[in-house]
């Protein structure tokens, strides 16, 4: 079994995606290794929906990555809205 450099096993075991970012998704979300930690470094919450919809597609999501994705989402937003006007109020776009 050949390993990828982020740890990932390669061949027919996960999707591939034309879409370089839905790839790295799939990197980590289709081998056993923990994506927390890579999720914890996801900066965007566009990119964060892109893993959601990478591990939703799966035969079996995992409930527990689904939730830490969630939360990473929240915690961008909130982070995002305190950046761009103080906390007050602000919308609810995703940014980029």
């Amino acid at each position: 079994m050949t390993h990828n450099w982020d740890g990932a096993e390669s061949g027919d075991d996960r999707p591939h995606y034309d879409d370089e970012w839905k790839d790295e998704a799939a990197r980590f979300l289709y081998c056993d290794i923990d994506p927390e930690p890579r999720i914890r470094g996801i900066m965007d919450v566009s990119r964060c929906r892109m893993w959601l919809d990478i591990e939703t597609e799966k035969d079996e999501p995992d409930r527990e990555t689904i939730a830490v994705l969630n939360q990473r989402v929240h915690e961008l937003k909130q982070y995002r809205q305190a950046a761009t006007d103080g906390g007050s109020g602000g919308t609810d776009d995703d940014g980029g």
